[in-house]
């Protein structure tokens, strides 16, 4: 209920799209009389007079359900608003008594009083079914585990909102209200009305939408997955309400044989273009929900949806026996305990291959003489025969004794160099000068003779500047596949 109106006042909310004004939303009364959302205004005047109409200011509605859902988090934060005018809250973890859910009552009926809100607050086992209870209640409603149905029974085929080609089908058969459709067979049901029906029915018989409306399957391996239909979610918060019913119900079978969970998929079913798929892997193997929920919510954060999500699917990818383990807080080696899981995280945002060490290998020529190798798998020492069949043949390679510097730039970069004497006496990288205070050299390196191409001849100088050690070299003909263009010397790196 918005801009005062109370739930019996006869109230239409439109917005205006290409020179039409159509309903966003509207008080229950109206409802019951046949106006629905995307309603032209004229339709719905014609078929409801007397009514009044209110114009929808978008981006002040989108900043105050915002801020409203920024508040209903101190309650929980599993909190979405499915449409305009509802807001969802997952509270079965806060509320594990009745005491605690009237608490749950009150804190959010002060939240919405203090943002200038009325509401009618139901509790219930599904979300749907307490909405449907809300807009045909005149007063706040806990309804019982397990009872939503009687709540329901007597409500109007529309307080479901079924399609409009379900409704007509159910009214075709003479069904008037919300117990009508539960007194349907299951068979039937399954049989005619698709998914839509089957997942209505189940709500009108006081089944939980939330958990025993997942599917349930065993891959191949013993992996395990589960989907939950959300009839075209458009944000984040609407797949993270729905994600912990999904996380339960993977972590508890998972649970019941005793094994761990080390790497999820998270797919998203969008009405327009292929899935997509996302996989979230667990530093440590994990049976702790909260951990895995904090981790899928990191992967979700900034995802723009494409299109709207029409179901998610939650699939353990990898999994492996549960250990019991207990980290010592006095223990100094407890403190590498967090390396796997921030490796996960950047697997995850950056790729694996984005991810390693650099490796020696021994090549005479520099850019090759490193490989990368995958964080935490282990060192291989430096080859103790060489793979080049020329390198036996050139000793003075083996008697080079000089070090390497620890950042080797991609591509050697131009720079300017006075000489006096011989000696290096200052450089210009860029367009800073730097004076020489030390210099060591010149090594001379020098391959692929073969080649007329990739021909390399260079002298390099190891010389200090600032404090710091550079890597330069001159070379009197260089290939444009190897270096820059543009001078005789360049800076090849740093010994940091």
């Amino acid at each position: 209920e918005r801009c005062g109106y109370g739930p019996k006042d006869r109230v239409l909310l439109h917005t205006r799209f290409r020179g039409t004004r159509y309903v966003v939303a509207m008080t229950p009364p109206l409802r019951e009389e046949g106006i629905a959302e995307g309603m032209r205004v004229a339709d719905a005047s014609a078929r409801a007079p007397n009514v009044s109409l209110e114009p929808l200011d978008a981006e002040g509605e989108r900043e105050d359900r915002d801020a409203l859902l920024g508040m209903f988090a101190q309650i929980t934060p599993r909190v979405h608003s499915p449409s305009a005018d509802v807001v969802a809250m997952e509270i079965s973890r806060e509320c594990t008594t009745d005491v605690r859910v009237e608490v749950c009552v009150e804190s959010a009926r002060s939240i919405a009083a203090s943002c200038g809100h009325m509401c009618r607050i139901v509790v219930a086992d599904d979300p749907l079914a307490a909405k449907a209870i809300a807009m045909h209640s005149a007063r706040d409603v806990v309804v019982p585990v397990g009872e939503a149905s009687r709540w329901l029974s007597s409500l109007p085929l529309s307080a479901l909102q079924p399609s409009q080609e379900l409704i007509r089908a159910w009214s075709s058969l003479g069904l008037r209200c919300v117990g009508d459709v539960a007194a349907l067979d299951a068979a039937s049901v399954a049989d005619r009305y698709g998914k839509e029906g089957r997942r209505l029915w189940g709500i009108a018989r006081g089944e939980s939408n939330d958990l025993d409306g997942l599917l349930w399957r065993h891959e191949e391996g013993g992996a395990c997955l589960v989907w939950s239909e959300l009839g075209g979610a458009t944000t984040t918060r609407q797949l993270l309400f729905v994600l912990p019913g999904l996380l339960r119900i993977l972590v508890e079978k998972l649970r019941s044989r005793g094994h761990a969970v080390v790497c999820l998929r998270l797919t998203l079913d969008l009405e327009e273009g292929l899935p997509e798929h996302w996989d979230v892997r667990v530093g440590r193997p994990t049976q702790r929900l909260e951990a895995l929920e904090v981790l899928l919510a990191r992967r979700l954060e900034g995802l723009r949806l494409t299109a709207p999500v029409v179901r998610m699917g939650l699939e353990v990818r990898a999994h492996e026996p549960a250990r019991d383990l207990q980290p010592g807080l006095s223990q100094r080696a407890e403190r590498a305990y967090a390396l796997p899981d921030l490796l996960a995280r950047l697997y995850d945002r950056i790729g694996a291959e984005a991810c390693f060490v650099p490796e020696p290998v021994e090549r005479w020529f520099p850019e090759a003489s490193w490989r990368p190798r995958l964080f935490g798998t282990s060192v291989n020492p430096l080859l103790s025969v060489c793979a080049d069949p020329v390198a036996p043949f050139r000793t003075w390679e083996q008697k080079a004794a000089r070090c390497r510097p620890s950042r080797l730039l991609a591509t050697p970069k131009a720079i300017r160099i006075q000489l006096e004497r011989g000696q290096i006496v200052r450089i210009w990288v860029a367009s800073e000068r730097f004076e020489v205070l030390d210099s060591r050299g010149p090594e001379r390196i020098e391959g692929r003779w073969w080649s007329s191409i990739a021909k390399v001849s260079r002298d390099y100088w190891e010389i200090r500047i600032d404090h710091r050690w550079a890597w330069v070299f001159r070379t009197p003909s260089c290939s444009s596949l190897v270096i820059e263009q543009g001078g005789e010397w360049y800076l090849h790196g740093w010994f940091d």
